[in-house]
């Protein structure tokens, strides 16, 4: 009977383990705050200067890109789930810019710095540029947790190298590229 008792017990956690797993790794979302309104767009543009316009799609938290001849060109990690996407020239560099707000587990991924401890289990808000290159996406830059209080709910780009953030609250802030990623834009 102990032994019957034992086997139940363990069965119960290999159960319990797998719906934690399952809910970790298919519907985190769950953990991303309630006021998050997800996005869904299509946008087309000219991302790597050929002529053709590639195909944004951001659907079901997910983005991907297409190539003018219907190519997939990018998708973005599995791991993110992305509330906002926008497309245009972020860095003043001439060509336009895949620009993404994206919540995902921890502030640093496997990027860690050596004084920061432990796991880091919390969804986190984070903006991130991509451009295309080449061929492929590549990573312009992608901010650590944008914290601080500033819960971003829309993002528009315009002026050039120019964002303006709005939080769920309303109050907005525009940050401008500055050559090595986005500041405060002095008002």
């Amino acid at each position: 009977q102990a032994q019957a008792r034992l086997a139940a017990c363990a069965a119960c956690c290999v159960i319990a383990c797998c719906v934690v797993a399952y809910l970790t790794a298919r519907h985190f979302e769950l953990l991303v705050p309630r006021w998050v309104s997800w996005q869904e767009r299509t946008l087309h543009r000219d991302l790597d200067g050929d002529g053709d316009d590639e195909q944004v799609g951001l659907e079901r938290r997910r983005v991907r890109v297409a190539s003018g001849d219907g190519r997939i060109v990018y998708e973005s990690d599995s791991s993110w789930r992305v509330q906002d996407a926008l497309v245009d020239d972020v860095n003043g560099d001439g060509r336009p810019e895949l620009v993404m707000l994206v919540w995902r587990r921890g502030n640093y991924g496997n990027s860690r710095p050596f004084w920061e401890g432990g796991v880091d289990l919390r969804m986190t808000q984070h903006l991130y540029v991509m451009a295309l290159d080449k061929g492929a996406m590549r990573a312009v830059w992608m901010s650590h947790e944008l914290g601080c209080g500033l819960e971003v709910s829309a993002m528009e780009a315009h002026d050039g190298m120019r964002i303006t953030l709005t939080t769920r609250q309303g109050d907005r802030s525009t940050w401008e590229w500055d050559y090595f990623g986005f500041s405060l834009a002095v008002q």
